[in-house]
């Protein structure tokens, strides 16, 4: 099985600055061979964290300004997008189920 991939294309897309007043787009168009995308945004000090899950199929994922307020201006975050392939495997007759990962970090500065 092909093991999914975050494509240069895509982290030539992320700013490395999160503004609080704009969506925060993470692209995904380029993303192929995954059950699925999770995006994590991470603030350490004080700690806010938000995520969201996403199905194969899906172009991006979108954070809107009111989600991201939770965020502390002039604080940096991290950035994680992990994809997700899934193959499921019959063992002595029972069925178990592999994941694969992808997982790619950034760092971003909140800005309003």
């Amino acid at each position: 099985d092909t093991i999914p991939v975050y494509s240069a294309a895509n982290m030539g897309m992320i700013n490395d600055t999160l503004f609080k007043s704009q969506n925060l787009v993470i692209p995904l168009n380029t993303v192929n061979y995954h059950n699925e995308v999770v995006c994590y945004l991470n603030e350490t000090s004080p700690f806010n964290f938000l995520s969201k899950t996403v199905a194969a199929g899906v172009t991006s994922i979108t954070f809107t300004p009111s989600e991201l307020s939770v965020f502390t201006t002039g604080n940096s975050i991290y950035c994680t997008i992990k994809l997700k392939k899934y193959n499921t495997q019959s063992l002595g007759g029972k069925y178990f189920r592999f994941e694969s990962n992808c997982v790619n970090n950034f760092f971003m500065m909140v800005q309003n």
